[in-house]
């Protein structure tokens, strides 16, 4: 059960960017990314997450001073060394087992469903000059013959900020 963060698996095809400009009530703007070959979407908050990178197989939203980012990948749902596709629980459990072996990262919340699992919590992170608590939100999905994953992480110091972020980003996950 390896997942490679680099994602080896490259699905071809188009990515794209959709403008839907949508509204929240604290007057954020949302467009909305899709990834076409593994055929999910999400939205992000245009005005505070930019995109830093972008590929085949996902894309990288960051802040400004890149204390923030959204990610969301998708990679192929195969296990070489057993020769078969994952189910969501082994990927899950997998997933789960490397976030409670690293000791600075605590698991808040975790849930596990038929075609999706999430994971969130909170870890110290250092930047030039200081050191923070960082919050996490990791969904993963399954489409087709593959999982995609969007995560999201800020400082616990804009937790406010991102509570309504978060909300409408996982919401639009599918």
């Amino acid at each position: 059960m390896i997942k490679i963060f680099t994602l080896l698996y490259i699905f071809i095809g188009v990515v794209s960017i959709e403008k839907t400009m949508a509204q929240t009530p604290v007057g954020l703007r949302f467009e909305k990314y899709c990834n076409q070959p593994a055929n999910f979407c999400v939205d992000f908050p245009k005005d505070i997450l930019f995109q830093r990178h972008k590929s085949p197989t996902g894309v990288t939203f960051k802040n400004k001073d890149e204390t923030a980012w959204l990610t969301c990948f998708t990679w192929r749902n195969w296990d070489s060394s057993k020769q078969r596709e994952l189910s969501v629980k082994e990927q899950y459990d997998y997933e789960l087992s490397h976030f409670t072996k690293n000791n600075s990262v605590v698991v808040d919340n975790k849930k596990l469903s038929t075609n999706y699992y999430v994971i969130s919590g909170h870890y110290y992170i250092s930047y030039p000059g200081k050191q923070t608590q960082a919050l996490f939100y990791y969904k993963v999905i399954v489409k087709q013959h593959a999982f995609c994953e969007a995560v999201l992480q800020f400082p616990q110091s804009q937790q406010k900020e991102f509570s309504e972020i978060s909300q409408r980003v996982f919401e639009s996950f599918h």
